[in-house]
């Protein structure tokens, strides 16, 4: 049996991965002038020769088999090759084209957001797309490139590389703890107002060290919020005690704005920050692997 000519098979990728990306048949059709029923049909015949399901197919949306999340990350990459050799015949052959990026809402603002300018300098004809948020995304489902994770990372056929780690600490703003008074032992939080996050993934409790045995401190918060950042504000306001990652609050600590309390009990709990990503080096884009080693050259964690 003759298999289609390669044009045919590029065709039916370059579509199939528009149909993901786009989220329909006619997104897609209307980006290559065509009709959403030759999209349709262009990547069933895909499916016939691959004989296997990329697409589940419903009135309301279209989602990815789990063949066809490898299948689109496959041809992704594929097409994105073609699009750096293409671009690698002219002079300027930097890396080029959309760079989707997830992180979570601290990362974002204190780490990544400040190095943006420096990346586009570097690398002007790489677009960013960042989305700032605590949630844990799917990255097939947002078609995500590279996403910022922070603690322990689950088992998955992702890969990732590690930024860096930070400690946490616990802390309060001056006038807070001149109103209600110092911390001076673990027992004494429970007279204190705590603040923590509405996560669901959040841990529930503090960890701590008393002569040398492990703590873990329940904490009935007082008042919760979706991200870290907006935990920051709450306790420079006076709102009560957080526990947060030191780089977060490392300038608030140096300024005064915050304080470190129950720094003797501290569990020297470190918390890792990862970048995530699709697929080995060899085979990822050329903006997707220059983002990441710029990444891990400029991130510094305290």
């Amino acid at each position: 049996m003759s298999s289609a000519p390669k044009g045919n098979k590029l065709v039916e990728m370059e579509l199939f991965v528009a149909t993901i990306e786009s989220g329909s048949f006619s997104l897609a059709a209307r980006h290559f002038c065509m009709s959403p029923s030759a999209v349709s049909k262009a990547v069933a015949r895909l499916e016939a020769r691959l004989r296997v399901t990329l697409l589940n197919r419903s009135t309301r949306k279209l989602s990815l088999t789990p063949a066809g999340e490898s299948f689109f990350y496959r041809s992704k990459c594929l097409l994105s090759e073609l699009d750096d050799i293409e671009a690698g015949m002219t002079q300027d052959a930097l890396p080029s084209g959309p760079l989707r990026i997830n992180t979570n809402v601290p990362f974002g603002e204190i780490i990544l957001l400040p190095l943006v300018p420096l990346f586009q300098t570097q690398f002007p004809d790489i677009t960013l797309n960042i989305d700032l948020t605590d949630d844990i995304v799917d990255m097939y489902d947002a078609r995500v490139d590279v996403a910022i994770r922070a603690g322990q990372l689950k088992d998955s056929d992702l890969y990732a590389r590690k930024l860096g780690q930070s400690p946490r600490v616990i802390v309060a703003a001056p006038a807070y703890l001149q109103q209600h008074g110092t911390p001076q032992q673990p027992e004494d939080l429970t007279r204190y107002h705590k603040l923590d996050l509405n996560l669901s993934r959040s841990f529930r409790g503090w960890r701590m060290e008393k002569d040398g045995q492990a703590l873990q401190v329940s904490i009935d918060a007082q008042i919760k919020v979706n991200n870290g950042i907006s935990l920051k504000h709450l306790a420079m306001q006076g709102a009560g005690l957080a526990r947060l990652t030191r780089f977060m609050v490392d300038k608030e600590l140096q300024s005064g704005a915050l304080v470190q309390v129950l720094d003797q009990y501290n569990s020297q709990e470190l918390e890792s920050f990862y970048a995530v990503f699709m697929g080995k080096r060899d085979l990822m884009p050329r903006r997707v692997a220059v983002f990441l080693d710029f990444l891990s050259e400029h991130t510094v964690l305290r």
